[in-house]
């Protein structure tokens, strides 16, 4: 049997997955080792053999959407001085002018003046967070590697860049790497918590943790690149109402309610839409290949507060709906508004009752508005999903999947807008349940030289000679093949690069990375 976790910022989901959802809990997260726990306790009795729990997480996310994230510094290893372009966002940037040309070659060392200065520069800035980025570092990272071994020596914690992606994006890596050392501390922090609650009750059972492109990895694998599980949750989410719709063949829109804020992802086919080149979080455009998500300023909790003469809709949780026994009436009162007394009562102690109308008004432009925002970002380009590519698709849904706990709530909002309301069993823990059935992401990375007659796959000590005319084709069969031997899943490739290596006038050889993995998608 399988158990699936979200760990919200509101509550916490938990799932017993055998034939079917066996059981489920939900408790608030206010402690995060004690909600963990107290699911686990629900779930298990002692005939059950539990042979995975899988986790998701909307904490880190919504650390760096409050702004809540460390200091971090960025070592950037280039032959040109950079920082400018940075500086409005990265406060703390050291250059080192050392670097590595278009071929991998080492053009300029790191100079021990030059780690030395570093070292004095954080050090006086108080950083303890460092990502080190050097251009071309996935043609050669021998830099990285050097200027990283250095600062783990002085005890910072540090995050190489060519270890995130392989793509010769250097902007993007420098982004990638510096949002994930700005919460390197923090995410080990919640993992750790949430690994101790787990290791209390079950000593040996595999931990997974859900990635932004909706598969799942080892909890050990998860701590070294936290920037991968940085939309975790919402990733949950969109496998959980795979699992509802899977049949499903029609454009939907699927939005999960939380307490303050509310995810919206998209499905084309049944199959979920998804950020090939990377997301942006907040101002920082990744690397990170993730299933598209829209979020939305609103949730359950979301209450009402007025500047002048406008109403404005505040995403600070003050507390549960006021029908529940709450402080202030929220979106879920508005809602209940006319079928529940408590709700009624609320809206006369705050004075708001003969603005009932003006509220609903307000939301439900409010939820328009962003539903056309999430549809027209979509269109903005051409569209991938899990299984497809669509270059000159529209995407127009007629119909809308609504769950987490306060799915019942706005399917009145959603009816006034015309769309046709889904709201799936189990609905409250979709985002367990995708966690618990999410496949593992299964990676390889083929490293070739065809002018070192090499080839190594690290993930499986698997080592190759090759002569001058492997190319990428036969690469990619390798890693298809590779991936097949350890999986029943489909597969695919995910990065691909080839990089001719030219003497004179003469192409010599060939150096060749490629990235393959196990698609996202169900277990079952």
């Amino acid at each position: 049997m399988i158990i699936g976790i979200d760990v919200g910022g509101t509550h916490t989901d938990a799932v017993l997955i055998g034939s079917g959802v066996l059981k489920k809990f939900k408790t608030p997260s206010a402690d995060l080792k004690k909600s963990v726990i107290l699911a686990l306790e629900k779930l298990i009795d002692s005939n059950i053999d539990i042979e995975r729990i899988s986790i998701s997480t909307t904490l880190v996310t919504n650390s760096i959407s409050k702004g809540n994230i460390e200091k971090a510094g960025i070592f950037l290893i280039c032959d040109s001085p950079l920082s400018f372009l940075y500086e409005n966002i990265i406060p703390y940037i050291y250059t080192a002018h050392s670097y590595i040309d278009h071929r991998g070659e080492v053009i300029k060392d790191l100079s021990s003046n030059d780690l030395s200065s570093a070292l004095e520069y954080f050090i006086s800035n108080k950083i303890k967070n460092i990502g080190v980025v050097s251009k071309f570092s996935p043609r050669n990272p021998v830099l990285e590697k050097k200027a990283g071994d250095f600062f783990r020596k002085n005890g910072f914690n540090v995050v190489e860049g060519s270890t995130l992606s392989g793509k010769l994006d250097f902007p993007g890596r420098i982004m990638t790497t510096y949002l994930s050392s700005s919460v390197y501390s923090i995410y080990r922090s919640i993992i750790s918590d949430i690994e101790s609650s787990i290791r209390s009750i079950l000593k040996d059972t595999e931990i997974m943790i859900v990635k932004a492109d909706g598969g799942v990895v080892p909890i050990s694998d998860a701590i070294k690149r936290p920037v991968d599980t940085i939309l975790s949750g919402p990733a949950a989410s969109i496998m959980g109402s795979l699992f509802h719709l899977k049949d499903f063949s029609e454009d939907f829109i699927i939005i999960d309610i939380g307490g303050t804020t509310s995810d919206i992802g998209f499905f084309i086919n049944s199959s979920p839409v998804i950020e090939r080149d990377g997301i942006s979080i907040n101002n920082y455009k990744t690397l990170v290949r993730a299933l598209k998500v829209f979020s939305m300023p609103l949730g359950g909790d979301s209450v009402f507060n007025w500047s002048g003469n406008e109403l404005v809709i505040s995403n600070v949780r003050e507390g549960i709906p006021y029908c529940f026994g709450g402080p202030r009436v929220t979106v879920t009162d508005l809602a209940l508004f006319g079928e529940n007394k408590k709700s009624e009562e609320g809206f006369i102690k705050e004075g708001l009752i003969d603005k009932i109308k003006i509220i609903e008004e307000k939301i439900i432009s409010f939820i328009e508005s962003y539903l056309k925002k999430a549809i027209s970002l979509v269109n903005s380009r051409h569209i991938y999903t899990i299984k497809e590519f669509f270059e000159n698709r529209v995407f127009n849904p007629k119909k809308v999947l609504l769950v987490g706990g306060a799915a019942p709530y706005f399917k009145r909002f959603l009816d006034r807008l015309g769309y046709e309301v889904i709201i799936p069993k189990d609905y409250e823990v979709c985002n367990a349940i995708g966690a618990a059935l999410a496949r593992p992401s299964y990676e390889l990375n083929l490293f070739a030289n065809t002018l070192d007659a090499r080839l190594s796959i690290p993930e499986i000590d698997y080592y190759e000679k090759i002569d001058r005319y492997f190319d990428e084709t036969l690469a990619r069969k390798i890693v298809f093949d590779k991936l097949k031997s350890i999986t029943n899943f489909d597969v695919e490739i995910v990065e691909e690069e080839v990089f001719n290596m030219v003497r004179g006038f003469n192409t010599i050889g060939k150096n060749i990375r490629i990235v393959g993995q196990v698609k996202p998608g169900l277990i079952i």
